[in-house]
């Protein structure tokens, strides 16, 4: 018999016990969706992800992919033990975890890296050699391209705890000051990582937030497709325009730091006005709107 027809031979045994194992249970078996991820969010591929059941090979078992995302399908109602392990991760178990008939569980699974964690402590500073207080660090793993936002504290104290081994990018900014790229920052088990890093002037991101506006009803649902508009409270011009989801919200980015109105508007509804809305630089700035109906001709 060759490799490929035992190949062939060993998915078919497996695929046949998995269904053989969820008919012997008798009830409408279910769904679990879900994702493993390490302590700190980052996705963790090729996890194993699987149901303990004793002297029963036959139980489901998945593995992650480049997301961290696993799914089993065909999984009988009951409670179950799950085990999750992955390589540079310690083995976690959960218990009580229940499975309904014809339902989709959705589970979370956060994993801790094996040995001492490693931790950063810098002090960040303006390219004047003043302390870079409320600045952000933005620190990703590897060529990741997402990562986790960190600001830094009074002093231009930066500090993160709780990192696993490895090289890291940290991208330091603070609108109108400065800002500044450190690649190949490369941590070891249990290391704590001290120093300074100046900002450069010319690497400043500009002065400017985001802005969002959720409109709902009084009754608290969403109002879709009403209009949005901002405008500088000492001008009237360059008005931005932005029109609302199915959720009922509407995002502005790049706002110039200033005081704005906003106004939101919509058919059937009376008109919403605030003024003195503040946008800060590298913030966003969250507004809750809520729209009246209009009466009607000739109501009371």
């Amino acid at each position: 018999m060759n490799t490929v027809r035992l190949l062939r031979v060993a998915f078919l045994v497996l695929c046949t016990g998995a269904a053989a194992w969820a008919a012997d249970e008798g009830a409408e078996p279910g769904k679990i969706d879900g994702y493993v991820r390490s302590k700190r969010g980052k996705p963790i591929p090729r996890a194993r992800v699987a149901i303990v059941k004793e002297n029963d090979p036959r139980a489901p078992r998945a593995f992650t992919d480049q997301q961290g995302h696993f799914r089993l399908d065909n999984v009988p109602a009951g409670t179950y033990v799950f085990e999750v392990s992955a390589a540079g991760f310690k083995t976690q178990r959960r218990e009580g975890v229940t499975v309904q008939a014809g339902k989709l569980l959705k589970l979370t699974f956060g994993l801790e890296a094996e040995g001492a964690p490693a931790q950063i402590v810098v002090i960040v500073t303006a390219p004047d050699g003043k302390p870079a207080d409320q600045g952000k660090c933005l620190i990703k793993e590897g060529p990741s391209r997402q990562g986790e936002v960190v600001r830094i504290k009074s002093g231009g104290v930066l500090h993160i705890q709780g990192l696993q081994a490895g090289k890291y990018v940290l991208m330091l900014t603070k609108p109108g000051v400065g800002g500044l790229e450190v690649k190949d920052l490369h941590l070891e088990p249990g290391q704590k990582y001290t120093g300074q890093f100046k900002l450069d002037a010319k690497l400043a991101p500009p002065m400017t937030g985001t802005v969002k506006i959720t409109v709902r009803t009084s009754n608290q649902q969403p109002v879709a497709k009403a209009r949005v508009v901002l405008w500088k409270m000492d001008s009237k011009k360059n008005r931005r325009f932005q029109q609302t989801n199915e959720q009922g919200v509407a995002v502005l980015e790049g706002v110039p730091q200033a005081k704005y109105g906003v106004m939101a508007v919509k058919n059937g509804f009376r008109r919403f006005f605030k003024k003195d809305v503040s946008v800060t630089a590298g913030e966003q700035t969250v507004l809750e709107v809520t729209l009246m109906p209009r009466p009607q001709r000739g109501g009371r």
